[in-house]
């Protein structure tokens, strides 16, 4: 059943067209989010807020509308992330990066967070450093990127305290993109847990499903300043409803 969820879901997108084309060169002027069938994942559509774009004239008087940040930063991230799958699955890995970025408009519209979102994994899974993405990027989404990022020669209990631990006292900023990419994962972590049960955690370095739940718990805690926006509530129910 899950297989076939997947199988759906990707003939009905091709997620970098989707995101690259259609977003970043096709789109005009707004966002407007669509919940992906089987994916259950939010991506801008047919709208970009002005102040996310750069408009140029074209040699026929027009405009062409881009913003060379954020495709840049959606390029990269494809690069870094090629071959690479959502664990247990055949999604490509890069759909999370791209469904944290639009969690993260929803916040903010400004570009450097939204390709610190597109980028967030680039550092701790694809081998870049933050001095790569600070000359390509700026030093505000290294620092962004880096913050995101865990120390993976610790444990895993070591790691998700240290990250817990970091975002009680993150700015603003690093709050919203752990937000963004933790409710990216939970969503991911229930829909498959819907079909798969306890089996879901097979999948997963840390199996234990108590630890899982103290770590997402845990970010809750720390992201209580975001109570009342829809994507914590989000957030919270979906914790609840995969471990109690």
């Amino acid at each position: 059943m899950l297989k076939t969820l997947y199988s759906i879901a990707e003939k009905q997108f091709t997620y970098k067209e989707l995101f690259i084309e259609k977003v970043l060169r096709k789109v005009t002027i707004k966002y407007n989010f669509k919940i992906m069938s089987g994916y259950g994942m939010m991506i801008p559509g047919s709208k970009a807020r002005s102040n996310l774009v750069s408009e140029r004239p074209t040699e026929h008087g027009g405009k062409e509308v881009e913003h060379n940040m954020i495709k840049e930063a959606a390029e990269f991230a494809d690069r870094a992330h090629q071959g690479v799958f959502r664990k247990g699955t055949e999604i490509p890995y890069i759909t999370h990066p791209m469904e944290t970025a639009a969690i993260v408009t929803a916040f903010t519209d400004e570009p450097e967070m939204i390709a610190a979102a597109l980028l967030h994994d680039v550092i701790e899974d694809a081998g870049v450093t933050r001095e790569e993405l600070e000359e390509k990027f700026g030093p505000r989404v290294a620092f962004l990127v880096d913050g995101e990022s865990e120390d993976k020669s610790k444990s895993w209990v070591e790691r998700k305290g240290a990250t817990v631990e970091r975002l009680k006292t993150a700015t603003r900023d690093e709050k919203i993109l752990a937000l963004a990419d933790k409710l990216s994962n939970i969503r991911s972590t229930a829909r498959d847990y819907l079909v798969l049960g306890d089996e879901v955690w097979q999948r997963f370095n840390q199996k234990d499903k108590e630890m899982q739940g103290w770590y997402y718990k845990g970010v809750a805690e720390a992201l209580k300043e975001f109570k009342g926006h829809i994507y914590y509530e989000e957030y919270v129910m979906l914790c609840e409803r995969v471990f109690g």
